[in-house]
Parts: C-alpha cells; structure tokens; sequence
C-alpha cells in the first residue's frame, strides 16, 4: 500500500484550504497513493472562527482520503467459474440473486482491476451494496456472501374459511359494520382468535379494496315493506317534489 504525505500551509478561509485539498490530492492519485497522511498544522488557533475553519479544513481531509481509498479500482479473484455462477443463480433464492450477478461481472474482470463505479454502472447496484458484498465475498467466499438473517413471511392469520366469511360479511351491504373496530369486534367473536386492529385492516384493504368509511345507500335497519307502503300512500310522487 502507497502511502503520500502531503503538508499543506494552514488555510487562511475555507475556499483555501479546499484549493490546496485539490491540488495535493490530485497529485497523490498521479503517483498511485492509496491513502493520503496530512500532518497536523502547528499554527495557533485564537479565536472560534479559526478553531471552525480549521474543523472544515480537516473534516474535508478525511473525506478526501475515504473518496480515494473506496474508488480505488481492486484485483478480486472468484474462484467459480461462469457456469457454476450461473447454476447458483437459478438456485438461489431471488433475494440473494443481485449478489450472484455481481460476482459475475467481477468474474469477467477475472485478474484485473475493476473499481466500484464500474460495478455500480454494470450491475445498476448502488456504491454500499456492491462495497458490502465484495468485501463479504472476498474475506470469506460465495458461503460467507450468501449468509443473511431473512426468515421468510409470516403465515396468513386468516384460513381460507375465514377469507371465504370475511368477504361475505364485507359484500353483505346489511352487515350493519361501521368501521373496523366493529369489524375486529366480529372477527374475534366468528373465529374465535385475536388478530390485531393493523392486521385486519390491511388484510381486508389488500384482499378486499375496502375502505375506513363508505357511505351506505341506504340504512341497515331498513325495512322494505314499510318504504313500500310509504310511498303507496305518498300524496304526490318523491321524484315529482
């Protein structure tokens, strides 16, 4: 590992000191340096404004050296070939597939340098997963990358009895429900199980399209007989009021 040390004068104000980063930084990467070592400056800071420029001034360092050391383009070796690469693709499951496909673009450039930004461009990953997989892959192999704590999903509360009464309760309009609490209410009183108020509300939006509120067309209580009877005996007609 090529290390620079660079010795730049204290910034008199921030534009100066970013000027200097520039210059030395640049001439770091002309010679092949993988990190950079600034010496810290022996000049006295009086006063808060240049203990505050002096902060910047080093905070933009480190960031400098970081740039430099993540985008430096790295030899990593795959020992699978293509064709084995590929019959782990098919296998695996699509959460770990991304992983695989970057090992294949890192196996074309099998002995040859390749950096990040040309990983990223390739694979259409973003810069911490591809830095997080290739170190994953290089300290401990295919096994060590294809690690993850991912437990799979969670079995349905709601059986196929009960997905067949839930959308007939739902697509009844004299239910009589007047919100999902109400629905809770009936859930566990039909099933006999709790399932909790979130659970509920997005199974049935998910499942069913329903909403917190709709309006009704009419009143569950209502009697048919007596709207009949209502409007035989109505003077004149409600469309003609």
């Amino acid at each position: 590992m090529k290390i620079a040390t660079a010795s730049p004068p204290y910034p008199l104000s921030v534009d100066d000191g970013l000027c200097w980063i520039d210059k030395l930084s640049k001439e770091a990467a002309d010679q092949q340096a993988t990190m950079i070592c600034f010496p810290e400056s022996n000049t006295n800071m009086n006063n808060i404004a240049d203990q505050f420029c002096g902060l910047l001034f080093f905070v933009y360092i480190w960031s400098v050296i970081y740039i430099i050391h993540m985008s430096k383009a790295l030899i990593i070796p795959v020992k699978e070939s293509i064709k084995e690469l590929r019959v782990i693709l098919k296998s695996t499951i699509p959460f770990l597939q991304p992983r695989i496909k970057l090992l294949l673009v890192l196996k074309k450039y099998d002995n040859k340098p390749v950096s990040k930004r040309q990983l990223m461009e390739q694979t259409g990953l973003c810069s911490y997963s591809v830095h997080k997989w290739r170190t994953l892959y290089n300290i401990g192999g295919i096994d060590n990358l294809l690690k993850h704590n991912k437990k799979g999903f969670k079995p349905s509360k709601f059986t196929t009895e009960h997905h067949a009464k839930l959308a007939a309760k739902l697509n009844d309009p004299e239910n009589g429900i007047r919100g999902y609490k109400e629905l809770q209410e009936w859930v566990v009183k039909e099933f006999n199980s709790q399932v909790s108020y979130n659970t509920l509300l997005k199974y049935c939006i998910k499942n069913f399209g329903s909403k917190v509120k709709v309006a009704r067309k009419y009143h569950a209580k209502k009697d048919n007989e007596h709207v009949g009877t209502f409007k035989k005996t109505s003077l004149k007609p409600a469309k003609k009021l």
